[in-house]
């Protein structure tokens, strides 16, 4: 996720064609804004029940960053409204004394 993708592998290889070139520039690839605020709310659906302050700060990051957001470039929108969500579930669990369901 944080390294090279194959996108960044194929652009600087040698031995690829014009066509695979066009085929590799066309594919959108995701904003990482949007990963951001979908990996902040995560960490909000753990430990939003405790700390309401990550919630709120992702909340209101999601919402800032989303205008960056480009149709033409990007693949999907669907980061920053899971982020978001998760955000507002790990508010409500605050608001509601809970703590999320864990496998352990």
């Amino acid at each position: 996720m944080f390294g090279k993708s194959k996108k960044e592998d194929k652009m600087h290889d040698d031995d690829i064609t014009p066509e695979e070139q066009a085929y590799v520039d066309s594919i959108k690839g995701q904003n990482p804004y949007g990963m951001i605020t979908f990996l902040m709310g995560g960490l909000c659906y753990f430990v939003g029940y405790i700390y309401v302050f990550i919630p709120i700060i992702t909340i209101i990051f999601g919402i800032f960053t989303y205008r960056t957001f480009d149709r033409e470039r990007e693949d999907n929108p669907w980061t920053f409204y899971i982020g978001i969500l998760l955000a507002v579930t790990g508010i409500y669990m605050f608001i509601r004394h809970e703590a999320p369901p864990l496998p352990f």
